[in-house]
């Protein structure tokens, strides 16, 4: 355990490697939650997560980010690596603020995002990345992203609660102006392009050469939302791998036939895979350490979603974090 400390916020660290192969799950004050990632069809792995506890004044909650990556693993990992202390400095506490735990951590996100994304910029890489970050307070979730990795928030009875909107062309094209936007042949689906290149997102961190090609379309702003959250409400956070096969409501389904399994039962339908390194384009899930040696329930959830996405032809790398809101 290490500790952080500024003027104004005191952060308790106990990251989860964003290296791959990795499934984790990791039990700790109080809160559990899972993570499983596969390569899938892609030559490498371009995504990253993160999570950290930390504390905000006298309250204490925790951190989860999930980044995709694309051109490259690097803008995710820098991402990764530097979310929460980014966060951390750009939280101002003051006798203003101090009451609005919300709009506290709504500027941090947003500032913490924007110098993210300054340093990718201004660095070598010309890679980008997708950011989706959660911190849960207590009985309090708050949501910042930019990109289309999605997070997906089902109350305990089993309904959506709140659900993030992906940010894509054909989703903002009221601020995109019309000259950037281009409509594929193929699918109908809206890009922004001109004759040098064309993207399928509309925010995202990095992506520095893209960004001179367009410029104030593709944003780094990430959207903000807060919702409360009751004990046993799981969090869904996952990368387009997962969402391009996968529908809102087919997550809520798999929730539905798989909430009451024992975790024995889970183990069973949803086996550990040992990655078979003769296979192109790692198409066995490879996974890594677990607490224990054993991963728990939200595992061993993360996992069949992970697979159920690969089965339904996913050619990305495909992430999935599940979260489950303590008492």
């Amino acid at each position: 355990m290490k500790l952080l400390k500024s003027s104004l916020i005191l952060v308790s660290v106990s990251m989860a490697s964003w290296v791959y192969p990795m499934e984790k799950v990791i039990e700790e004050a109080e809160i559990s939650w899972g993570v499983s990632e596969r390569q899938g069809d892609r030559k490498t792995m371009e995504d990253a997560h993160i999570h950290e506890k930390v504390l905000i004044g006298d309250q204490q909650g925790d951190y989860f980010g999930i980044f995709d990556g694309h051109g490259g693993v690097q803008a995710a990992r820098y991402a990764a690596r530097n979310a929460v202390s980014f966060f951390v400095e750009k939280v101002k506490i003051s006798e203003e603020n101090q009451n609005d735990m919300c709009e506290l951590i709504k500027c941090a996100c947003i500032d913490s995002y924007k110098q993210l994304d300054e340093a990718i910029c201004n660095s070598y890489c010309w890679e980008g990345t997708t950011a989706l970050s959660v911190i849960l307070m207590g009985h309090d979730l708050y949501v910042a992203w930019a990109g289309d990795s999605r997070a997906l928030v089902v109350d305990n009875k089993g309904a959506l609660k709140k659900v993030t909107v992906d940010h894509r062309p054909h989703n903002e094209k009221e601020r995109i102006p019309e000259k950037y936007l281009l409509e594929q042949k193929e699918t109908g689906k809206l890009r922004i392009g001109n004759r040098q290149g064309s993207v399928s997102f509309s925010r995202s961190l990095g992506d520095r050469d893209v960004k001179k090609l367009f410029p104030n379309v593709i944003l780094a702003v990430p959207e903000f939302f807060h919702v409360p959250v009751e004990q046993d409400d799981v969090i869904v956070l996952a990368c387009d791998g997962l969402w391009d096969v996968l529908s809102q409501d087919d997550v809520i389904k798999f929730f539905d036939e798989h909430r009451e399994l024992s975790r024995d039962e889970l183990h069973k339908k949803f086996p550990t895979k040992q990655h078979n390194k003769n296979k192109k384009a790692c198409e066995e899930g490879r996974e890594g350490p677990v607490k224990d040696g054993e991963p728990n329930e939200l595992t061993l959830l993360a996992r069949g979603l992970r697979d159920l996405a690969y089965e339904r032809k996913s050619s990305d790398n495909i992430s999935v974090m599940i979260i489950k809101v303590p008492e």
